[in-house]
């Protein structure tokens, strides 16, 4: 049986295309709105990234559907973002330092949730 994936990102992450891995091995790449079937045996984790950032693995079962999207959260944490890149450009002490940890915590953040993987299947 097959497990379907369709790439829904928009035009925030439509630059890039988004690697595709199925118990953690790529096996594919899809541009934004493609849609690709995949040949499983069993259930099967799957997890997708586009360059550092990426998504929490879910399991998924023969005959599922899937949705990948940008999180919610990304546009708050982009604005946030800015606003410490600003802030460290000041040089200004512990405003300085205070917008390093807040960098480094987007982008650890980022790792494992800029993306995410949704069960769209209709189980009746």
């Amino acid at each position: 049986m097959k497990i379907g994936i369709k790439r829904n990102t928009g035009a925030v992450g439509g630059v890039a295309k988004i690697s595709v891995k199925m118990d953690r091995e790529k096996v594919a790449s899809l541009k934004n709105n493609e849609e690709r079937e995949f040949e499983v045996s069993g259930p099967t984790q799957i997890s997708v990234n586009q360059w550092y950032m990426g998504s929490k693995a879910v399991e998924a079962k023969p005959g599922d559907k899937l949705e990948i999207k940008i999180n919610p959260l990304m546009i708050p944490c982009l604005i946030l973002f800015v606003l410490f890149l600003i802030s460290f450009s000041l040089r200004i002490g512990i405003v300085t330092v205070i917008a390093f940890l807040g960098i480094l915590a987007i982008f650890v953040f980022c790792i494992k949730n800029y993306l995410i993987v949704k069960n769209i299947s209709t189980k009746e």
